[in-house]
């Protein structure tokens, strides 16, 4: 969510597979991240904040956090 703004791809234009993965979840009201905030990959270095969160999902290798 931030990574994407601080390294400009935020201004591509998405895919067609990104806008119909946007509208499945506009239209079918379907939350992966169970009404997370911020979500991090396990691999990445964090600062200690992020593990402030309270965690409510993981997928794969992110998670997902209030």
């Amino acid at each position: 969510q931030f990574s994407t703004v601080a390294n400009g791809s935020i201004n591509n234009n998405p895919s067609e597979d990104s806008i119909n993965a946007a509208k499945e979840v506009l239209y079918r009201n379907y939350d992966n991240s169970n009404g997370a905030l911020y979500f991090w990959a396990t691999y990445v270095p964090k600062t200690s904040w992020i593990w402030t969160r309270t965690i409510v999902n993981q997928i794969g290798n992110h998670y997902f956090g209030k």
